[in-house]
């Protein structure tokens, strides 16, 4: 992951947790790929699937924001949601050792999710701050009098670029929301 803010601006326990998330994910694809062998010698890649992962990837690779909320908030929610269908799908079909595997990776999805929201929350407030950041800085430059005036220039500057960059995020990750 590419991050464009301040070098020091996320912590290294974010970046941290990231690479738990992702030693997680490799061991859950390893688990799925060997099981695929399990099953009649598949491999990963022999048998159609959605490529859902890397769209998002690549939809969110200029935005640490984007793929913070993409990737644990809306692809490790969605395996949540699917899990109780799909395990009953495996279980009806007498496939136990599947659907215990799918519920060990979903009760390891759990713990992603909410270091997901943590993160994405943390970023919010990073973001917001810079909004106020270049706020002050931009009324600063416009108003050569009275603090009042600064304070109220800001808080209205503020206001307006939340008004109108929160929103643009907001379109840019809706449509992925409801795929």
């Amino acid at each position: 992951m590419r991050w464009y803010g301040a070098p020091n601006s996320v912590p290294a326990a974010m970046w941290m947790e990231l690479l738990c998330v992702l030693r997680d994910e490799c061991q859950h694809f390893l688990w799925l790929n060997e099981r695929l062998g399990e099953l009649g010698g598949y491999a990963y890649g022999d048998v159609p699937a959605h490529d859902g992962l890397w769209e998002t990837a690549l939809d969110t690779k200029t935005s640490l924001l984007a793929r913070v909320a993409m990737l644990p908030l809306v692809q490790e929610a969605r395996a949540l949601d699917a899990q109780p269908r799909l395990v009953h799908k495996l279980l009806s079909q007498g496939d136990r050792r599947s659907a215990g595997l799918v519920n060990q990776i979903c009760d390891e999805e759990v713990p992603h999710v909410h270091t997901g929201m943590r993160w994405f929350r943390y970023l919010v407030g990073y973001f917001m701050s810079q909004v106020w950041r270049l706020a002050s800085v931009l009324t600063c430059c416009n108003c050569h009098h009275r603090r009042r005036c600064r304070v109220t220039s800001a808080t209205s500057l503020a206001n307006r670029l939340a008004q109108t960059i929160v929103p643009k995020l907001a379109t840019q990750l809706w449509p992925r929301f409801m795929q």
